[in-house]
This record gives structure tokens, C-alpha cells and sequence, in this order.
């Protein structure tokens, strides 16, 4: 399965106003397999104050 950077593109449902918003999570077929795979991301702040 070829996979584009777009199609894992979470940026936006991560961080809020400039804070994390917690875990997000979304669903991807795979078209070859048909399998279905939980994808989970989040953003959290690092000990230096980045968001990452």
C-alpha cells in the first residue's frame, strides 16, 4: 500500500490555540489488504515548553 504525507496529516486536530489537545485518533483501510488499522496521534509539551 503506498501511503502519501497528506494522508497523515494531523497537525490541525493536535494542538489548539497553542496547547495540545489530546489524543486523536482515526480509522485507515487498507485497500490492498482490506484490514482496517486504528491510527492514534497526539502533541505534548516538552520539558523545555515546546509543543512536539
Amino acid at each position: 500500500m503506498r501511503m502519501f504525507h497528506g494522508d497523515f496529516w494531523t497537525n490541525p486536530h493536535l494542538i489548539d490555540e497553542n496547547d495540545p489537545t489530546g489524543l486523536y485518533t482515526w480509522d485507515v483501510r487498507n485497500p490492498g489488504t482490506g484490514q482496517l488499522h486504528e491510527c492514534l496521534d497526539r502533541a505534548i509539551r516538552w520539558i523545555d515548553d515546546r509543543i512536539v
